[in-house]
C-alpha cells in the first residue's frame, strides 16, 4: 500500500526497441535504507516502455525520506542483474547491485546505501525473523563450510545455531550468535568466540577471521 500519493516519473514519447524484457522485475518494491527501523518509501517498476527504459513510480515521501534525484524518470537493467534509476537523458541516477540473500542495493556518491526489495503483502520481515531459519558459513568463492539452522529472540539480537550433521570443526562446535553494533559473533558450545564478522541481517555478514581468511555469514537460499 502506498504511503504517500505515488507520482510518474517517467518520460512520455515513446522508446526505441530494447535488448531486455522487463517481466522478471517489473513490480511493488520497497526503497529504503539497508538497517532495521532505517525510513522507506514504495516504488512501482512499471513495464510501460519509455525513453531509455520502462515507466517508474515513486512515492511523493521518497524524496524526502531518502534524498533521492528528482530527476529519475526511468528504470532499466544493467550488466550483471543491475536495476537502474536513470533521468530523460538516461544518465543512470540510482545503480542497484544485486546481493546474496535476495533483493538489491546502491551506493548514492556521497550518501548512504539504499536498499530495493520487492513487496510483499503484510509488513516488513521483523529482525527476528531475517536472523531466523537456513544459514550458511562460507569462504572466499562460496565455497561451503556449514550450513545452520537459527532462532533469534524477538528483538533478533541473539539466537542459537543448530549445524549440520556433514560439518566440519570448528563449524560443527558452533551453538549460538549475537549481534551487536554492526558484526554478528559466532560462538561455540562453551562459549569461546569463533569469529566475528562486520554486516547486517539485510545483507550478511562477511569479513576476515583471526587468520586474514575471508568468511561470510548470510541466509542461506539454497535450502
Amino acid at each position: 500500500m502506498w504511503r504517500g500519493m505515488a507520482i510518474v516519473l517517467a518520460a512520455l514519447a515513446a522508446a526505441p526497441a530494447l535488448a531486455a524484457e522487463p517481466a522478471d522485475h517489473a513490480g511493488a518494491y520497497w526503497l529504503g535504507g539497508v538497517s532495521e527501523g532505517d525510513e522507506s518509501c514504495d516504488v512501482t517498476l512499471g513495464s510501460e516502455p519509455v525513453i531509455g527504459g520502462w515507466s517508474l513510480k515513486l512515492a511523493a515521501d521518497c524524496q524526502e525520506k531518502l534524498g533521492v534525484s528528482p530527476d529519475i524518470a526511468a528504470w532499466t537493467t544493467g550488466g550483471g542483474g543491475q536495476i537502474r534509476f536513470i533521468d530523460a537523458l538516461r544518465k543512470p541516477l540510482l545503480v542497484f547491485e544485486p546481493v546474496e540473500i535476495g533483493g538489491f542495493v546502491a551506493q548514492p556518491d556521497g550518501g548512504e546505501p539504499l536498499s530495493l526489495d520487492r513487496a510483499v503483502n503484510g509488513p516488513e520481515p521483523t529482525e527476528q525473523e531475517r536472523m531466523s531459519g537456513p544459514w550458511v558459513v562460507t569462504r572466499m568463492g562460496g565455497d561451503i563450510q556449514c550450513r545452520y539452522a537459527s532462532t533469534a529472540n524477538k528483538a533478533g539480537s541473539k539466537g542459537t545455531l543448530i549445524p549440520g550433521a556433514d560439518c566440519p570443526a570448528p563449524w560443527s562446535r558452533i551453538s549460538r550468535w549475537e549481534v551487536a553494533k554492526g558484526r554478528v559473533t559466532l560462538f561455540d558450545k562453551a562459549g569461546k568466540v569463533v569469529v566475528v564478522l562486520p554486516g547486517d541481517s539485510i545483507q550478511g555478514f562477511d569479513g576476515d577471521d583471526a587468520k586474514g581468511e575471508f568468511l561470510g555469514f548470510t541466509r542461506d537460499w539454497t535450502d
